[in-house]
């Protein structure tokens, strides 16, 4: 929008502003992206510090006859090896210190720029001048030569800002299309440092890593160990439940495992890697206790029956010893048995 000054409207060359307004939008990112990249190795150094501090202060309490010592004597040499790679890559990194220069450069040429905006100023104001001047003096008809001269003044200026501002703009145009491949370089230079030092760290820690597979493997063991447990004792708790039930010879003939029930020993998972048990075999032993538990109270009632239908809810109505196809075909059709 124009301003008003000291009573007349200031001139604005839009296309000068167009490309300096884009110049300062990549500016501000430029600004923000190169001390990120600077401090790239910085973060990984502090990794690097970090776990050697952690590794002496545990070696402090220990001593060479110690269980366990040479695992933190690993930590300790791991860490004091990746902290010297780091130290190397930083001083060798000529990729990012390649972005990181170009960026720098990049900023100062748009700070050029900007410098030659207050020449394209004066210039202007000059123009405004003699083109007020002119046209007063064509208002008042004054002396020809004098207005003469000041025409020629004035398509001198004109040429100028012209050739000027022509040349400022090809310049910004140029300046502002080079953020392209810069950020390209930089963000390539950004991720082939994290990659570097991340490899060095994963070299480094050579001596450690046996230490750390062997742990993952024992907790994944006891893991199982504890889930196969629990699942045992559900299964027990269950059979035992119905054993010691006095009113059972009051229950119509059929499975005394309800769909809840075998639901149950799904939701006691502890590890998603060891919930997979073998289908066929925990449905023949549900059969089992089902045809055992079935049989007992078919004796001890025989002559107590509901005249209503079962309970189509159960599962395994058959009390025929052998029948494991039924047993099986009601358990998979149970929507809440799905393991």
């Amino acid at each position: 929008m124009s301003k008003i000054l000291w009573g007349r409207t200031k001139s604005r060359n839009l296309e000068v502003e167009h490309w300096m307004h884009s110049l300062e939008e990549v500016e501000q990112v430029v600004k923000s992206v190169e001390p990120k990249l600077v401090s790239t190795t910085a973060k990984w150094k502090g990794i690097a510090q970090n776990c050697k501090d952690i590794a002496t202060d545990l070696c402090q309490i220990f001593n060479k006859n110690d269980p366990h010592y040479e695992v933190l004597l690993a930590s300790y040499t791991c860490s004091r090896k990746f902290e010297d790679e780091q130290h190397q890559v930083t001083k060798t990194n000529q990729l990012r210190d390649r972005a990181v220069e170009r960026l720098r450069h990049y900023l100062s040429e748009i700070q050029q720029l900007k410098a030659q905006i207050v020449e394209e100023h004066k210039l202007r104001t000059r123009l405004e001048h003699y083109q007020a001047k002119v046209k007063d003096l064509e208002n008042r008809h004054s002396d020809s030569n004098k207005l003469e001269r000041n025409i020629a003044k004035l398509k001198d200026v004109d040429n100028r800002y012209r050739n000027f501002t022509y040349e400022l703009t090809k310049q910004m145009e140029v300046c502002w299309k080079k953020h392209v491949s810069l950020f390209a370089e930089a963000c390539v230079a950004l991720w082939y440092t994290e990659f570097s030092l991340s490899a060095k760290l994963f070299e480094s820690a050579e001596s450690i890593r046996p230490f750390i597979a062997r742990h993952l493997h024992s907790l994944h063991d006891n893991s199982a160990h504890q889930h196969s447990h629990i699942l045992t004792v559900a299964v027990s708790q269950v059979d035992n439940n119905h054993n010691d039930d006095d009113d059972y010879g009051q229950i119509e003939q059929q499975s005394p495992i309800s769909e809840e029930a075998f639901g149950s020993l799904e939701c006691n998972s502890l590890d998603a890697t060891t919930s997979q048990l073998d289908r066929t075999h925990l449905l023949d032993h549900v059969w089992r206790m089902s045809s055992v538990l079935n049989s007992s109270s078919s004796s001890n009632n025989s002559s107590y029956r509901h005249p209503e239908q079962p309970n189509t809810s159960s599962i395994g109505r058959s009390t025929k010893q052998g029948n494991s196809n039924e047993a099986y075909s009601a358990v998979s059709q149970s929507p809440q048995t799905n393991l």
